[in-house]
Parts: structure tokens; C-alpha cells; sequence
């Protein structure tokens, strides 16, 4: 059996057999949310951190549009994620890219009542956003309800270079020219973060800066529960913070940049606001 087949007999199966003993769960939901921008940017943080909330539950790169491209219902949709961050849990995989964020006396991979599903897989979603934006409204229509977005950002030289870093090169390709290739990846997410923004209204996008999750991570996520409608307890704001690095990893030095490519980058961050704060000789400016 093909892959992609396999893969959907699965998402089928698991919903079939979980709903008989589940008829209710998902009365409480009442936001679904999809990450929307970048890979290697602290998204898989993020995603960690709302999942350890008692309200949430949240996956970590199922690719939730395609799923829903391929047939699934809102309820067998919902099933899956649950069904797959209890499997992921449960084998001690609370992260990804060969890290692990697991809250020490938190929720993740169990809950109270469900307010906030979803899945955090924020480049490929961007992607496909990209390649098929009917994809939105196929959620709108599939999902329905309040839809919402988190739009993890980092500094753009630092998150082109993990990209540069963590990607296979093309046979023969020269490294600016891998560089270059990855500083259009970057931009065309960008692209699909405001093509989001523009089909759901701004005031459904949260953009988390990484370098302010460094910095005061008690008050971001508070106001990412705020975004949310979720209560923010006092000891799981103080055991997510516990988890968050005391400063932003700064990888842009690890490739050699030129610069006419350092200038590209900024060029092209003019076109996307969100990006004003950012420098390639320093960290994010205030604002």
C-alpha cells in the first residue's frame, strides 16, 4: 500500500474506533489552531508550551490541511491529533528536530476540557497556503468555527541559516546558491503568513518573536493565552518559563554570507512589516 494511502486508512481508523468511547469530547472546542510561517524558527517551543496547558492539545507536524485536503471530517480531524499527541507523549517525544520540551507538571499529552486543538507545522502549511490557497477555505468550510493562527518569527538571517543548515543540498549546488534558494523559501512563507492575515483578518494572527519569548517569556505567553481565551495560571506560566533558554541562538554566522545576499534579505524584509525590527548586525530592536 502506497504511503499516502496508509497514511489515510490510519487518519480513518483511529477517529472510527476512539469515537465510540468519546462521543463528547470535542463539545468544549472552540478554536482550532494552525502554526503559519517557518520551520527552525522556535515554533516546536511554542507548540510544546500550549500543549502543556490543561486546556489545550496540540500536535507537533501532522499537517493538518493535508489531512483535510485528503477527506477527513472536523470530528475524525480532532481524534487524530489527539490520538497522535498522546502516541508522542507517551514515547517521550514532547518536541522535534531532535530536541525536547517537556513541561515539568503540566498537561502535555493529557488535558481537562478541550478549548484550543490543533497542530503546529508551520512551514508546510505556509507551502501549501502558497501552492493552494483554496486550502483556506476548505478549512473554513471543514472546520468552521474560530479559526486561528501563530506566526512564530526570529530573526531572519538566523532562521535562513538554520534552514540552509538543516536542508540537503542539490547535487552540484553551490552553497550561495543554496543559501540564496533558502532566502527565497523564507520569503515565499512570508508571503503565505500575509495571504492568511488577508483571509482571516489580522486580529486572528498571533506573532510570537522568539527573542521576546527569550526575554520575558512569562508575559509572551500570556498574552498568546490572552490571544487564545485561555486562562494563564501563575504555575504554568513559571514551568513553561522554566524551559525557555536564557538567550536566542544566533546561527547567522555559520554561513558565509555576501554582502549582496545580506542585502537581499533586508530588501525583501521591507515588503513584510513584521520584520522592520530586525538587523543583520544585531538582535530584534524594540517595537
Amino acid at each position: 500500500m502506497p504511503a499516502s494511502r496508509k497514511r489515510l486508512v490510519v487518519a480513518r481508523i483511529v477517529p472510527y474506533l476512539a469515537r465510540a468511547r468519546n462521543q463528547r469530547l470535542f463539545d468544549d472546542v472552540r478554536t482550532f489552531l494552525l502554526f503559519v510561517g517557518h520551520g527552525r524558527s522556535g515554533g516546536t517551543l511554542v507548540g510544546s508550551i500550549l500543549n502543556a496547558h490543561p486546556n489545550v492539545v496540540l500536535t507537533n507536524e501532522l499537517d493538518a490541511l493535508d489531512y483535510l485536503e485528503r477527506g477527513l471530517s472536523r470530528e475524525q480531524l480532532f481524534h487524530l491529533i489527539r490520538h497522535i499527541d498522546k502516541r508522542l507523549v507517551r514515547k517521550g517525544s514532547t518536541g522535534g528536530g531532535g530536541y525536547t520540551y517537556a513541561v515539568p507538571n503540566q498537561w502535555q499529552g493529557r488535558h481537562r476540557e478541550i478549548l484550543v486543538i490543533g497542530d503546529r507545522k508551520a512551514g508546510a502549511t505556509a507551502l501549501e497556503v502558497s501552492e493552494r490557497p483554496q486550502l483556506l477555505d476548505t478549512l473554513r468550510r471543514v472546520v468552521g468555527g474560530d479559526i486561528r493562527f501563530v506566526n512564530v518569527v526570529r530573526n531572519p538571517y538566523d532562521n535562513i541559516v538554520t534552514m540552509f543548515r538543516k536542508t540537503i543540498r542539490r547535487p552540484g549546488e553551490p552553497a550561495l546558491s543554496h543559501l540564496r534558494r533558502q532566502i527565497g523559501m523564507y520569503f515565499l512563507r512570508c508571503a503565505a503568513v500575509r495571504t492568511v492575515a488577508g483571509v482571516f483578518g489580522d486580529d486572528h494572527l498571533h506573532r510570537v518573536y522568539h527573542e521576546e519569548l527569550v526575554a520575558r517569556a512569562p508575559g509572551t505567553l500570556s498574552s498568546l493565552c490572552v490571544f487564545l481565551g485561555l486562562d494563564a495560571p501563575v504555575d504554568y506560566l513559571r514551568d513553561c518559563a522554566s524551559i525557555v533558554e536564557s538567550t536566542p541562538r544566533r546561527t547567522r554566522a555559520e554561513a558565509q554570507w555576501t554582502p549582496e545576499l545580506v542585502d537581499l534579505v533586508a530588501q525583501r524584509m521591507q515588503e513584510f512589516p513584521w520584520l522592520g525590527r530586525y538587523r543583520f548586525e544585531e538582535g530584534s530592536t524594540s517595537g
